[in-house]
């Protein structure tokens, strides 16, 4: 009877019936990932993008570099683009190179309809006869004018690009409230700058901080005994587990926003101008008005030297009307009180009217907000803005179409 109510239990705890396979997968999860994120960057709150940063005097900071291989599999240069092959500096006659550029979305558009997009474009008579390789020129939290400064370094290296797709929009409007903000950072600067560049941490903030890193301890302690418990196959003792696992987790989360919250006394490495925008302007209308300004000299940049432009307005799920939710999307994809969803709401719709604007400029523009909203199928998987591989091949598909 113990047993049967705890399955009935775990049943409400995870919207679904107990798997011991699946409790196995993520006690090994936790103890195989949250051990490693004890590391002192990756604890900032909210911030897993940290870990294996390189700052960079050009381009804010880029991911993990010198290892000869990116998590994804993909090759990694020291300069930090992703590709399969070295075309960038190496311009041939008998090559193209296409370009995509932005933040993680973009990235992982590039892993998922880079394919598709091959296929496409090599029937165009512009790619037909030539070797086409994709660059990309993106990476996870870029945020512009990120994507202008690296457009500026590629080419002053010596970098050749037939191509260049910007798939952005999110990361400007939404990470800076989010983030910056809190520590009074300008707005234009990298996401998450303050951490990247402050000092050593003040007592206050190292007890904040040894706090998050002993109950994270605690967390992965806990998964690695559920699993490796004589008991593990008794759902009584795996609900008993996941009961922790959720206090712990929500300790853990209500660390790390005091560690968002605090505010030491800082400099200006760590928050640059105390300037966000022209008199009392909106701070969205500045940070769309960067994105817009970043566009247009993108544009301005990319005809000067012999390259397409397109500039895409990415799709998000916080979006009013963008896309009908499908009830796993409710589940795994939305949070009313989720902390970019303000940002979207409230702004989105600035970033919609300045790419009407970057279009009366001549800016080859598509907005791509309403791509999923005839779309029945999950495509969102996470709450933040990410979508699927169905999700990339039709925003492929629907760039395809523009071109």
């Amino acid at each position: 009877m113990m047993e049967a109510g705890s399955a009935l239990a775990l049943r409400r705890v995870d919207g679904a019936w107990p798997s011991f396979a699946r409790f196995r997968l993520e006690q090994g999860e936790l103890a195989g990932t949250s051990l490693q994120s004890l590391n002192a960057n990756s604890l900032r709150p909210s911030l897993p993008n940290l870990k294996g940063d390189s700052l960079h005097p050009y381009l804010g900071y880029l991911p993990k570099l010198r290892d000869g291989e990116h998590p994804r599999r993909r090759k990694v240069y020291e300069h930090g683009f992703y590709a399969d092959d070295h075309p960038l500096f190496q311009p041939s006659s008998d090559t193209a190179v296409v370009g995509i550029t932005g933040g993680s979305l973009a990235l992982m558009f590039f892993d998922d309809a880079t394919k598709l997009l091959a296929e496409r474009l090599r029937q165009a008579k512009e790619f037909h006869d030539k070797e086409l390789f994709f660059v990309a020129l993106c990476y996870g939290g870029a945020k512009q004018p990120q994507q202008l400064m690296m457009l500026n370094y590629v080419l002053a290296l010596g970098g050749q690009l037939d191509l260049l797709i910007n798939l952005d929009g999110f990361n400007e409007i939404a990470l800076h409230g989010a983030e910056n903000a809190k520590k009074d950072v300008f707005a234009p600067y990298p996401r998450s700058w303050f951490h990247r560049v402050s000092p050593l941490p003040d007592a206050s903030f190292s007890i904040l901080h040894g706090r998050v890193a002993y109950l994270t301890a605690r967390r992965v302690a806990a998964a690695v005994a559920a699993r490796d418990s004589l008991w593990s196959r008794s759902l009584s003792y795996q609900l008993l587990w996941k009961m922790r696992d959720r206090s712990l987790q929500a300790e853990i989360q209500a660390g790390e926003q005091a560690l968002a919250e605090y505010r030491p006394t800082a400099s200006y490495r760590e928050t640059g101008p105390r300037w966000d925008g022209p008199g009392d302007a909106d701070p969205y209308e500045f940070l769309a008005d960067v994105w817009m300004n970043s566009s247009l000299a993108l544009d301005q940049l990319c005809r000067a030297n012999g390259i397409r432009y397109l500039h895409c307005l990415q799709p998000n799920q916080y979006v009013p009307g963008s896309k009908l939710l499908t009830e796993e999307e409710r589940k795994i994809a939305y949070r009313e009180n989720h902390v970019y969803r303000t940002g979207v709401v409230d702004a989105y719709g600035l970033l919609q009217a300045r790419g009407e604007r970057l279009q009366a400029f001549g800016v080859d523009f598509l907005d791509l907000t309403a791509v999923f909203a005839d779309v029945t199928e999950t495509i969102y998987k996470d709450n933040c803005c990410h979508i699927n591989s169905r999700g990339n091949q039709i925003l492929a598909e629907a760039i395809l179409r523009h071109l």
